[in-house]
């Protein structure tokens, strides 16, 4: 009866609902089902024994479960496990400005419930989302996190019970991805400044460079080797030699000097990290090089982009969404974007799905320290103190205190590895399983042996796979350096001139917003009450400023999060208002001062930059 104006508003909404509507339109019908009115006016429904919702009172139900379980925030995202006959959906989006997705496992049951009830008016709402396959689900959900909303969770009694072995496992891939999250932000929150600096530092040179894009199907159906500096690759090298004509390789700039030493030249280097650039090719020769296609992030350390290479492309993930937003626009054109990750490792195997590379190997990938060896090249383990790895700085390698904990081992044994490690392991194995989940999937091998145990990547040594691999390049180097002509190169540099022109201006703007509001704050005499009244307000103010400026506020944003959350806190407090309102005085300053001495200068010296390539003979 409604199942056509519910899919339209689905359809409408969200282009990702396409899949969602593909899943019910193979869903069967259900049968054990049993329609209930309660005393309240609502409906349950008794399905495989259990009440979808409390019989007596689901509209009670709803209302208590909201005020318990859920923060009605705009910074939300609110996760259903269950859709129920969509009170919980209803009331929710009435009080709640925040974002809701919901996950119902059990098709045949969506299909009903969209059959029956008419929740057109709320899936026709931009910020509802409604999925049935897991990985989507998760997906999604990931994607809102890490675009910094906060998480509630909330199950129906009566979908827990329906769902009960799905949702425990579930809740655990929700909380490993919540930690992650936060591992990332406090990644951010450490370099957040720094990649802003370097990005435009750097972005004088992306007139004359193309992207990813470029590289896009270049090599389907050719094997990919992605190639760590893990203490496995050392065993690996005689045979990855003998591969170099038979397979991509992709190497991580780690890898570069025991690559060098064995007489092997990758088509393709990685290179992402903020530091520890110039210490991957310190030393090696520019002949070398020049043989060697970079692919390298927008942010990364400045002295990369200047290395002699065949050539460079940018390297645009959707982890750095802020500063691929700041190129799409200024370019008038979608880039395309690799999911990223925390380990260049992941971005090489991210690389080769882009290549559609089939197999792809993974080499060096130990994600643990066997024998104690933490890196190919015999580093060892080196504890200090505090029992963190602190390996020692080199010329050659870039090193700080990290804390350790155990992985499971090829053997089943537990291997000592980096606490880091085991969120990237985990990524690995999760992109597998959706690489398991395709038409037609990838083969996948693992030859990092004696390594952590990866799920979804069988171990294969390179031995038995170069017997399969036929030789097909004619040399080393696949292609020419994809790049730009003189003329378009001039273009897009005067693009990005103006673009990072126009973000001048809006820095500026937002500049003045933090002074006047810090004096607005500071001439706030009133009473408790009101002081606490003006100071949510302004919280509001804050965020509602910044949230529409992802890039603009970037250098802030970190910042703001922190403060939310002790803000609150603080105006529990019996003289909350007043140490709110020092804080958000002392914000104010922080967030202007970071603006005006940070951000602002690296405007003003990648300008110079451009003004320069833009004099120079190359871009006349």
């Amino acid at each position: 009866m409604y199942y056509e104006q519910n899919i339209q508003a689905l359809l409408a909404t969200n282009p990702l609902h396409a899949a969602t509507v593909k899943h019910l339109e193979a869903a069967t019908p259900i049968t054990d089902f049993e329609l209930l009115a309660c005393p309240d006016g609502g409906f349950t429904l008794k399905y495989r024994g259990v009440f979808l919702h409390d019989p007596h009172s689901p509209f009670e139900e709803t209302r208590r479960m909201i005020a318990e379980q859920a923060t009605l925030m705009a910074d939300r995202v609110h996760v259903l496990l269950g859709v129920g006959l969509g009170y919980l959906l209803d009331e929710l989006s009435q009080k709640s400005p925040g974002q809701i997705i919901i996950y119902e496992p059990d098709r045949a049951l969506l299909r009903f419930v969209l059959e029956n009830v008419d929740l057109a008016h709320l899936l026709a709402l931009p910020r509802v989302a409604l999925f049935c396959d897991q990985l989507e689900f998760l997906t999604a959900l990931r994607k809102k996190l890490y675009s910094q909303y906060k998480l509630d969770v909330l199950t129906l009694p009566g979908c827990a019970s329906l769902f009960a072995d799905e949702i425990e496992p579930l809740m655990a891939q929700i909380t490993r991805m919540e930690l992650f999250r936060i591992q990332d932000f406090k990644t951010g929150e450490h370099f957040h400044v720094q990649w802003i600096q370097q990005f435009f530092e750097n972005s004088s040179n992306f007139g004359a460079m193309e992207t990813m894009d470029a590289l896009a199907g270049q090599f389907a159906g050719k094997p990919a080797l992605v190639i760590s500096r893990g203490p496995s690759l050392d065993a690996m090298l005689p045979h990855l030699k003998t591969m170099q004509g038979a397979a991509v390789l992709i190497a991580v700039g780690g890898a570069l000097h025991r690559l060098y030493d064995a007489g092997i030249t990758p088509d393709f280097a990685l290179f992402y990290d903020a530091n520890g650039m110039r210490e991957q090719v310190h030393g090696l020769p520019d002949s070398y090089l020049r043989e060697i296609t970079f692919v390298v992030s927008p942010f990364t350390q400045p002295t990369v982009f200047q290395i002699p290479s065949r050539g460079k492309l940018l390297m645009l993930a959707q982890n750095n969404t802020q500063f691929v937003d700041f190129l799409d626009e200024a370019f008038s054109r979608k880039h395309l974007r690799l999911g990223g990750g925390g380990t260049v490792s992941i971005i090489g195997f991210q690389m080769a799905q882009v290549l559609q590379c089939d197999p792809i190997v993974l080499v060096g990938q130990d994600l643990a320290f066997p024998n104690r060896q933490v890196y190919a090249g015999g580093v060892e383990m080196r504890l200090n103190e505090q029992g963190q790895l602190d390996l020692e700085t080199s010329e050659t390698l870039y090193a700080a205190p990290y804390a350790l904990t155990n992985v499971m081992g090829q053997d089943g044994q537990e291997l000592p590895t980096l606490q880091s490690y085991k969120s990237f392991l985990i990524h690995l194995e999760e992109m597998a399983l959706e690489n398991a989940k395709k038409e037609k999937p990838t083969t996948l091998w693992n030859a990092s042996l004696g390594g952590a145990h990866i799920e979804g990547f069988p171990l294969r040594h390179l031995e038995t796979l170069s017997a399969e691999f036929s030789n097909w390049k004619t040399s080393y180097a696949l292609m020419e350096p994809p790049g730009h002509s003189v003329s378009d190169a001039a273009l897009k540099t005067k693009d990005l001139l103006a673009a990072v022109q126009a973000f001048e201006l809006e820095v500026g703007q937002h500049i003045q917003f933090w002074r006047e509001l810090g004096l607005k704050v500071s001439r706030n005499q009133s009473d408790i009450r009101k002081l606490a009244q003006a100071m949510l307000e302004a919280n509001k103010q804050v965020y509602a400023r910044f949230s529409g400026y992802p890039f603009a506020a970037y250098v802030l944003i970190h910042e703001l999060r922190t403060f939310q959350d002790r803000f609150q806190a603080t105006l529990a407090l019996s003289d909350g208002p007043f140490k709110a309102q020092k804080e958000l005085k002392a914000l104010c300053k922080q967030s202007a001062d970071l603006l005006e001495n940070q951000v602002l200068p690296s405007l003003k010296k990648a300008m110079a930059g451009y003004q320069a390539a833009l004099a120079s003979s190359s871009l006349h």
